[in-house]
């Protein structure tokens, strides 16, 4: 498979009507229903043996412990890491701020039922061509830990809000963006949409596999450190570049999934601070950009 038909596969998928698209049966309100979730998507690639992945081994700072492409697939040789953007109508209706529209709530829910229906597909295509690809955020092997500092069954602390694949930090390593101070991605799509990797025995072949930290940018080079974000979040969790407390936005968010519950609804997510900013649909940091910002409507 080459870059070029990657590309393909996914642009394919934002467009199918089973996927793409939020169903009558889904839908909060009467007028949501053919809600569209996401926009043409970005892709990177990564060497399995990138070097940023490697320091992020047991790393403190990025609160991490990734495990290596090798480890989820022995003969990994590629990391293929998917940016979505929301539509223009999710992130629209998601800029008033506040508490977050059901348009959102539902591109984060429904949005991540398409993700977890596309890595299926495409980790099939890639097998149906002989080689062996896995999702690690759908693999039994991954784990994330919310709670305080435990001991795990291998015996290995899990720090809290850690994993063993960050999508964020995969996707830096892909060459896909850096970080904003709101700790999300900055892609030259922006930073509101969807992250989602796979790894694979595949090689391809005229793609730009990243393999050294040298040829990646500053962690903040796409962040114009404008703090717009942190003025926007409802729960003030953003204060200082790789210091967000995510404590609060979980604290926030837990505050809206029970409200929709009282509602009969299995809805989250909040995403306030990804809208409504210079860096919600474009990078920013761009010299050949116009920066007109964005108005809270």
């Amino acid at each position: 498979m080459k870059s070029a038909e990657v590309q393909a596969f996914a642009e394919e998928f934002v467009n199918d009507p089973t996927y793409g698209f939020l169903r009558k049966e889904a839908a909060a309100l009467p007028e949501l229903p053919g809600l569209r979730f996401f926009d043409s998507p970005l892709v990177g690639y990564a060497a399995a043996d990138n070097e940023y992945y490697v320091s992020l081994i047991g790393n403190d700072e990025a609160n991490i412990d990734l495990a290596q492409p090798v480890f989820w697939i022995e003969g990994a040789r590629t990391v293929i890491s998917f940016f979505f953007p929301f539509s223009e109508q999710v992130r629209k209706s998601n800029r008033k701020g506040g508490a977050p529209s059901l348009e959102w709530l539902h591109a984060r829910v429904q949005g991540q039922q398409f993700m977890q229906a596309f890595a299926e597909c495409f980790c099939g295509r890639l097998l149906a061509e002989g080689y062996r690809t896995l999702v690690p955020q759908a693999d039994e092997r991954f784990w994330q830990n919310v709670l305080p500092p435990h001991a795990a069954e291998d015996c290995r602390t899990r720090r809290q809000f850690s994993s063993n694949w960050s999508e964020r930090h995969v996707a830096f390593g892909a060459g896909l963006g850096t970080f904003g101070l709101h700790g999300n991605l900055i892609t030259e799509k922006g930073t509101a949409g969807r992250l989602i990797s796979a790894v694979t025995e595949a090689e391809i072949a005229d793609a730009h596999s990243i393999s050294r930290s040298g040829d990646l940018p500053d962690l903040y080079a796409n962040c114009t450190m404008c703090r717009v974000c942190a003025k926007r979040c409802p729960n003030r969790a953003i204060s200082e570049p790789g210091r967000k407390l995510v404590s609060k936005c979980f604290q926030f968010m837990g505050t809206v999934s029970q409200e929709h519950k009282i509602r009969g609804r299995t809805l989250h997510g909040c995403g306030i601070c990804q809208v409504a900013i210079p860096c919600e649909c474009k990078n920013p940091a761009r010299p050949r950009d116009v920066i007109l910002g964005i108005k809270e409507v």
